[in-house]
């Protein structure tokens, strides 16, 4: 980054080399897959890898990662945790012709009542191969929950990387609760990651009822925060409304200034009581989306080929070119979004943008009202 340039229209001045950890949420379509980056110990951990083919892409083509220190499952529903095979072999038995140096990943920490059940969601044979992945490549397992020694280790190996982290939920009580539901959602982990005084909130498929369990004296506050279940219901029973009123009250706590919503177009995600929630909270958060849904805007298919040419011409930087890393399912909004924390700076740093984001849309969306249309007037 050149000394001096305009990041979000604040003059920033560069982080000193080896200061930064950057934040990837990746354009994976109806899915999470989330990749924090060390750029100064080639190292990067990942969370939820619901699609192996771009968390590959990313870790070895673009930022040619040597260590995989952790993986964390935060619970074991398909689109969160499809890829998680093929990314342990991606890193254990990379093609001779890539020149690429195999490695393993140091844990694999596992939501332990997902773990158990899995049976019940159809998953056996992935288990099987993960299994004899385990026994092949000498992996370790950890089942995670709050307040427990997994936990620790977990935050203790965060620590080694210069960041912090805590898993807060579920515990042990509060997971068995979910077990007896039966409710692979209400059992997903929720993580907290702090660099240079930053925090940025991963929630998994976390629905209210869940939230409600999490005690008031935890510190919920976090400059980025992931919209739990893309934006989806978090709400017992089918009312939107309820869902809109309950991601206020999540908000009420969180106080975010970010808000990231990993999206494709199917289960009707994201709902607009829930994006509304979001762009119309105090905190007034900028809500980047990894894609255009038919939720967001009544022509999708249309709004591709837009986006895409829009970021063609205007964001020429090849350092930017990760933005359309992605699958090829739907159609994208931002894209894969890059989030930086820099311990020389206050400032919290987007790619794209928020001033390129809100061009884009401004720009892209002049025939169909996208759902953070109130957010970008504000602007």
């Amino acid at each position: 980054m050149a000394k001096g340039r305009l990041v979000n229209g604040i003059k920033e001045t560069p982080a000193p080399s080896g200061d930064r950890v950057h934040f990837y949420t990746l354009n994976v379509g109806q899915g999470d897959s989330h990749v924090v980056h060390i750029p100064d110990r080639e190292a990067a951990i990942v969370i939820d890898p619901g699609d192996s083919d771009v968390i590959g892409q990313l870790l070895h083509d673009k930022l040619k990662i040597k260590h995989l220190p952790l993986i964390l499952i935060s619970h074991f529903h398909l689109d969160h945790m499809q890829g998680l095979n093929e990314v342990i072999r991606q890193c254990c038995e990379p093609p001779v012709q890539s020149g690429r140096p195999a490695f393993k990943p140091g844990y694999i920490f596992i939501n332990s009542h997902s773990f158990e059940r899995t049976k019940l969601a159809g998953m056996a044979e992935r288990l099987d191969d993960l299994a004899d992945l385990k026994k092949e490549h000498d992996l370790k397992f950890e089942l995670i929950t709050a307040e427990s020694s997994s936990s620790q280790l977990f935050s203790g190996e965060l620590e080694a990387l210069g960041i912090e982290g805590h898993v807060i939920y579920p515990d042990l009580f509060q997971e068995g609760h979910a077990v007896r539901k039966n409710d692979f959602n209400l059992g997903s982990v929720l993580l907290y990651l702090v660099f240079a005084g930053k925090k940025i909130l991963y929630t998994g498929d976390l629905p209210y009822e869940g939230w409600q369990e999490v005690s008031d004296r935890e510190d919920l506050s976090s400059d980025v925060f992931k919209v739990p279940h893309h934006g989806g219901s978090i709400s017992a029973g089918s009312n939107p409304a309820g869902s809109g009123r309950d991601m206020k009250k999540i908000l009420d706590r969180v106080q975010p200034r970010f808000a990231l919503v990993s999206v494709g177009d199917k289960h009707g995600h994201p709902l607009p009581e829930v994006i509304e929630a979001i762009v119309d909270h105090e905190s007034k958060p900028h809500v980047f989306c990894t894609r255009v849904s038919s939720r967001c805007c009544s022509s999708p298919a249309q709004m591709k080929q837009k986006i895409v040419d829009y970021y063609l011409k205007n964001l020429k930087d090849e350092k930017r070119k990760y933005m359309m890393l992605g699958s090829e399912r739907g159609s994208m909004c931002a894209g894969t979004i890059q989030v930086m924390f820099n311990r020389g700076s206050g400032e919290i740093i987007t790619q794209p943008s928020v001033g390129e984001h809100l061009r884009m849309v401004k720009k892209v969306f002049n025939n169909c009202q996208p759902l953070c249309y109130k957010r970008i007037t504000r602007n």
